[in-house]
């Protein structure tokens, strides 16, 4: 049943195609690439749907091809991405910023769901004439942890 529902919703997720740009931020992926002899992979203009990657500046330039250049000399099998980015601040500080902020992307729609399923409680049937303002401050202590429903 899990299966089904990840089916069907997970290849048309419309966010599917950003978290897949993202894995660049994973020098292992790049890594791979380079061993299988996919050098598009290299293409920073490639991961257009970052941002900082559709119109790049010199100085990110310059700090992709260090980092494509860096890869090969990793030798472990699993790096923590967090550890990896901070490490890498003071000699690629334009790409780990940028790095650092798509590396804790929600990987999943499960708070998304969650989101939803607490206004639903929010707005069921016994509040429905609560006024904007009202609904907003509810919200506002429902997901700080001050709303107990």
């Amino acid at each position: 049943m899990a299966y089904k529902k990840f089916e069907a919703h997970i290849p048309q997720h419309p966010a599917r195609p950003l978290f897949r740009a993202s894995r660049i931020f994973d020098p292992l992926y790049i890594k791979m690439g380079i061993q299988v002899g996919d050098t598009s992979r290299n293409d920073i203009h490639r991961y257009s749907l970052i941002t900082e990657s559709s119109n790049p500046s010199d100085e990110l330039l310059q700090e992709w091809v260090t980092y494509c250049g860096s890869v090969n000399e990793i030798i472990e099998v699993h790096i923590d991405l967090n550890s990896y980015w901070v490490g890498m601040q003071k000699i690629l500080p334009i790409l780990s910023s940028v790095a650092l902020d798509y590396i804790w992307l929600p990987i999943s729609s499960c708070s998304v769901e969650r989101s939803f399923s607490m206004y639903n409680n929010l707005l069921n049937s016994d509040r429905q004439n609560l006024s904007c303002e009202s609904l907003k401050q509810l919200n506002m202590l429902y997901f700080n942890g001050e709303g107990r429903f």
